[in-house]
């Protein structure tokens, strides 16, 4: 680059100008070793070298400049919404959404990305969970209302049910705002994973009574009415307190049911010593009768 500052930048077999990047990302999604040259590239921060020996030569390119500095920060960033599939959005803001589910239907703009979705399922549930690497990183780059704060939560492994919650709370934000009517198929595929969320309820008439609501949630077709359960924090909040009455409860009657069965093995203990000295006691008088009564028989 310093030699040649105005050749394309080359780094590991790739050569591209910075504007070309944002064809070469998402030309090169399918091919992981492209992708992975593609990633270092950006990651590493070659764009700004290249701009930075042609800051005379190519100032028309400083928005490019910016954009490119800022993919920096999106790689760093592994969790989904970010990465890779981030960096395609960002950089295409005509691109299409490459999810497997619905690539086939061209969706360019968010608004269309959940009845798409809903078409997509209509005939068979994916066993999947809802919102993929790239749907979640389109929706990101898409919706400028959605922020960081919609987006982090979407990559804890440390919690199945936070990071399904996650998924359908930003699922519900979106068809809030695209206002495009109701999705009953997409709504019943996010009901099988929202299930086992209430099945966390400890109190079984609370469990299936919110698990029936659930289910007339989803067929109305809204996201949102299903949240309104799952995130229901009183209901949360009653059941635990609930649950930890009970088992303090259970404590207790465990506890005299231990304190009885003390009580009555020590009473059983005192009856048999008890017994133990009565008979050895009557043993001795019947023995004593028995001799004063033989005694007696000779005497006279």
């Amino acid at each position: 680059m310093v030699l040649f500052p105005s050749s394309p930048i080359s780094f590991k077999g790739i050569s591209v100008n910075p504007d070309g990047i944002a064809y070469m990302v998402p030309a090169s999604a399918g091919n992981q070793a492209q992708r992975q040259k593609l990633g270092e590239l950006l990651a590493a921060k070659v764009p700004s070298t290249w701009f930075s020996t042609n800051t005379a030569q190519r100032s028309d390119l400083a928005r490019q400049q910016s954009l490119l500095e800022r993919m920096a920060t999106m790689m760093a960033q592994t969790g989904p919404g970010f990465g890779y599939e981030r960096v395609i959005y960002e950089l295409s803001a005509s691109f299409h959404c490459l999810s497997p589910l619905i690539e086939s239907r061209m969706i360019v703009n968010y608004e269309d990305l959940l009845p798409a979705m809903e078409a997509a399922v209509s005939e068979r549930l994916p066993s999947n969970e809802p919102l993929d690497r790239h749907t979640a990183a389109f929706i990101a780059t898409r919706c400028r209302q959605v922020t960081d704060r919609w987006v982090r939560p979407l990559a804890d492994d440390s919690d199945g049910f936070a990071r399904i919650v996650a998924q359908v709370r930003l699922m519900a934000f979106v068809q809030g705002l695209s206002s495009n009517g109701a999705l009953p198929n997409l709504c019943r595929w996010l009901e099988i994973h929202l299930r086992p969320v209430l099945s966390q309820f400890h109190n079984l008439k609370r469990r299936k009574q919110m698990l029936s609501e659930l289910e007339v949630a989803a067929k109305s077709g809204i996201i949102g009415k299903m949240m309104v359960l799952v995130e229901d924090t009183q209901a949360r909040t009653k059941d635990e307190q609930g649950y930890r009455a009970a088992i303090a409860s259970f404590g207790r009657a465990d506890m005299q049911v231990k304190t009885l069965q003390n009580e009555a093995n020590y009473m059983e203990y005192t009856a048999r010593v008890l017994g133990e000295q009565v008979s050895a006691v009557a043993s001795g008088v019947i023995g004593g009768l028995a001799s004063f009564a033989i005694l007696a028989f000779y005497l006279v």
